[in-house]
């Protein structure tokens, strides 16, 4: 390394970050890589305390690494996308180097940046995203490029060897190893392309063949070894080909030492004859036997075993397909759930919506989300399951009984950086789920982990709409012109009717929902709609117009949700224009305070239910409503106190009934003549004939301060 190389100056400059980026290679690999970069700069700065942080570091490492972290003791940290993770303090970061920068999303490579003021970036892509190239062409971001090969390069030496000359290649490499040195072999397609995915278990091709076949008997069927197409065997061979399902038409004794030796093979007897179980050895291997009555049935076997490995590749190469094409999770798990012919669920821990496939198929009760909300029967039962508590970190399958949703379902744990954070879910409803579904969801769980860990943070495409809101509700002197283009610009149009809904989350933990997964439903019932979390608490915004449903629709859409979650709720009015969203947001915050401080037994407030409240409320900020409301009323109180009458609810259900005697009557259960008796001593207590609307309107508005003062006290 040169001396002028600004790795030597790290110890002056602060610390820094090397994270390499998580592609296809196994978390093994990975890691193996990781440490050979330790390695090499621990042999060039032997002077620097350099430590490695990923999902694998123990607990108790993890803990030593991020106090030190904390109070300065690192002078480079390797590590994978462990380093985003909120713990993960630093004292004086100088400088972050992210290699493979378009594997990180925005908000990822922002955060690395945040861990520290003034931060030195570096990021490293063979492959960079148009976002990246767009900020170097618009000089956003200072751009070096590598054209050379590096110097002193040894030259590449190519040998071809001949089959014959393969111990020439075996002492070769050797050699190498002797040295020191590593081996990677490349090895090509084995005769023809239709070889190359193999069946992943002999228990899904057991299973696949007892759908239509009475298996007689079977030898020892377990493990996970995979098998490449059947070969059907007319005479006796001497050897077989590793990895391959053998059909035979009949049982030979004379095969045994063959059969014995051969490794890795699946054998199908057919015929009427019974295998002679007198070898104890035999029934060690796997085997099937069917009991078949000619070629023609054997032959129709073949065709049978054939049409299942071609279903098994056609699955295996559009998953295949799929990763390439970055398609998301809601294909992956299309295509699976057609193959299982089961529907599928990916989920948060949290019960975050994530992805699903076949849900049509589920019935009501086994459904996480309805049209009612969140599935509280089914989210409760899970809750209070015991297998459900205790498969919290376990990488193994585990099937839940019936009872909780009515239908049997496998679940398996998906882990990123080492922590379990989604679930995936195989719900049993139109065929039954045996053993050899895991080799399938083994296949599918690596694909989904990878999506997970790798999931795209680029574009949100409600993140520039939230943001217009949170200006909106944050900066009072925003530029409404503005906003109302952006607005427009986003199809959310000047001339259309919005609502506002605040929610509040103060009892969220009990039921295990995080706010992402709350916004994500209100997205999910209403896709012209934004909702994000402000001041903890989570504000949603609905272009009713873009919807076409009234504000009655909405919220009777949401209304059980709300309920099952034990969430608050604050309605607005619906308003239009860009001009009222603020003053949406302040009736929706005000009808969720008035409203749950005067009606905490009610989950949901509308605004205009607490209109009133909330001017009495301002109107008596500085003065006590015993100070504001009709003296006269004062008087009445001050007599019935002391005479023991019932002057004040005689004139407050008057009022009431909007000044009819009779009604009024009929609501006291008191004679006409008694109530007319009593509306006389009310007026000349009040020195008033109560025929002035202001006055009325007065006295009415007096009876709720009176109303508010008690409730004070």
């Amino acid at each position: 390394m040169r001396e002028d190389n600004p790795l030597r100056q790290i110890q002056d400059s602060g610390k820094l970050i090397i994270t390499p980026h998580i592609a296809w290679a196994p978390k093994e690999t990975r890691e193996r890589l990781l440490d050979g970069v330790y390695e090499n700069i621990k042999k060039i700065l032997t002077d620097l305390n350099i430590e490695i942080l990923t999902g694998s570091t123990t607990k108790k490492d993890r803990n030593k690494i991020i106090e030190n972290l904390k109070t300065g003791q690192i002078d480079i940290l390797l590590s994978t996308h462990s380093v985003l993770n909120d713990d993960v303090v630093f004292k004086n970061i100088g400088l972050v180097v992210t290699d493979e920068q378009h594997r990180f999303g925005v908000n990822q490579r922002k955060n690395l940046q945040n861990k520290g003021e003034n931060v030195d970036v570096l990021y490293m892509s063979a492959t960079p995203i148009p976002r990246t190239l767009a900020l170097t062409i618009f000089k956003d971001m200072d751009i070096t490029e590598i054209k050379t090969k590096p110097l002193n390069r040894k030259p590449k030496i190519t040998k071809l060897y001949k089959t014959s000359e393969i111990k020439e290649v075996l002492y070769e490499m050797l050699d190498e190893i002797k040295k020191g040195h590593q081996i990677y072999v490349v090895s090509p397609l084995i005769e023809n392309e239709e070889e190359n995915t193999k069946l992943a278990s002999v228990n899904y091709l057991y299973e696949k063949i007892k759908e239509k076949y009475e298996i007689t008997e079977r030898g020892t069927l377990s493990g996970s070894d995979g098998y490449l197409r059947p070969f059907l065997c007319y005479e006796k061979k001497e050897t077989f080909r590793h990895g391959h399902v053998y059909v035979v038409q009949r049982y030979d004794k004379e095969w045994e030492s063959a059969v014995l030796t051969a490794e890795n093979i699946l054998w199908v007897f057919c015929g009427r004859e019974e295998i002679d179980a007198a070898s104890e050895e035999l029934q060690q291997i796997p085997y099937i036997h069917i009991a078949l009555d000619s070629l023609k049935e054997i032959a129709e076997f073949m065709n049978d075993v054939q049409e299942i490995f071609d279903a098994a590749d056609e699955w295996e190469r559009k998953i295949h397909d799929l990763m390439l094409e970055h398609a998301g999770m809601d294909r992956l798990l299309q295509v699976t759930s057609e193959f299982l012919q089961n529907p599928m669920t990916v989920t948060g821990l949290d019960f975050t919506f994530v992805a699903e496939a076949g849900s049509e198929y589920l019935p009501p009760r086994a459904r996480l989300y309805t049209d009612d909300g969140l599935n509280m029967e089914y989210v409760n039962a899970l809750l209070q399951n015991e297998t459900y508590r205790d498969m919290a970190d376990t990488h193994e399958y585990v099937m839940f009984p019936a009872y909780i949703s009515g239908c049997r379902s496998m679940n398996r744990n998906l882990f990123v950086d080492g922590k379990a954070t989604h679930r995936l879910v195989l719900t049993e409803c139109r065929s039954e789920i045996t053993l050899r579904v895991i080799c399938v969801l083994d296949i599918l769980v690596e694909k989904l982990e990878y999506l997970l860990a790798h999931e795209a943070e680029e574009e949100d495409p409600d993140r520039d709409m939230e943001q217009i809101f949170v200006r909106i509700l944050s900066d009072r002197t925003a530029d409404y012109m503005q906003v109302s283009r952006e607005l427009s610009e986003l199809g959310w149009s000047g001339n259309h009717e919005y609502m506002c809904l605040i929610l509040q989350i103060t009892y969220l933990n009990q039921q295990n929902l995080s706010t992402k997964a709350i916004c994500r439903y209100i997205k999910k019932k209403f896709e012209d709609s934004v909702s994000f979390l402000y001041q903890d608490e989570i504000v949603a915004f609905f272009d009713l117009t873009r919807l076409g449903k009234s504000q009655e629709e909405v919220a009777g859409k949401l209304v059980y949700f709300i309920r099952d979650t034990y969430l608050k709720a604050g309605y607005s009015r619906v308003m239009t224009g860009h001009m009222n969203l603020r003053r949406q947001y302040v009736q929706a915050k005000t009808a969720l305070d008035v409203g749950s401080r005067k009606k905490p037994y009610l989950w949901i407030h509308y605004f205009g239910q607490v209109a009133l409240t909330y001017i009495l409320e301002q109107a008596t900020r500085r003065l006590p409503g015993t100070m504001i409301c009709h003296e006269g009323l004062l008087e009445l109180k001050k007599h019935d106190e002391e005479n023991q009458t019932q002057y004040m609810e005689t004139l407050r259900v008057y009022l009431e009934q909007h000044l009819s005697a009779t009604q009024a009557a009929r609501e006291l259960f008191i004679h006409r003549s008694t109530f007319l008796y009593r509306l006389d001593r009310i007026k000349e207590i009040l020195q008033s004939e109560l025929d002035d609307p202001e006055e009325i309107f007065y006295l009415e508005l007096s009876f709720r301060l009176l109303e508010q003062e008690r409730e004070k006290e």
